[in-house]
């Protein structure tokens, strides 16, 4: 979070340990969101390892693709649109393994990952493929 806030970026919820009844004796971390993101601060092209997100803002959907290309260790990105055509256009250019549309990225990568690596499955195996894909 110090890198994140000496680079200029603020916290808009969370940001701190996870003291709540029942998590006072563990390591926990609540759930946070920085904003005020640039697309090349530390928080943007790094992984966080802990409940957190970052909000990069962009001028357009072609700006949105080169920030996303731009993170050199992106694995999983997820699009929402009102317009699939344009979901579409991006996952043509995107340089990410998995791209969802109107889906989260949470486990499902490590899933599909684990399963295509270990023959379990494919990458088209319906099973490992969200129903709102």
């Amino acid at each position: 979070m110090e890198i994140g806030r000496r680079e200029g970026a603020s916290i808009a919820c969370g940001g701190k340990r996870a003291t709540e009844r029942g998590l006072e004796r563990g390591y926990f971390f609540q759930f946070t969101v920085l904003v005020d993101v640039g697309p090349k601060m530390r928080v943007a092209q790094e992984k966080i390892f802990g409940p957190v997100t970052d909000i990069i803002t962009c001028s357009n959907l072609e700006d949105a693709v080169a920030i996303k290309n731009d993170v050199p260790y992106g694995l999983v990105t997820s699009i929402y649109t009102r317009d699939v055509s344009k979901a579409f256009w991006a996952m043509e250019r995107i340089t990410t393994g998995i791209v969802y549309i109107y889906a989260g990225t949470i486990g499902a990568a490590n899933l599909r990952y684990t399963a295509a690596t270990l023959g379990l499955g494919s990458l088209h195996n319906p099973h490992l493929v969200s129903p709102s894909c």
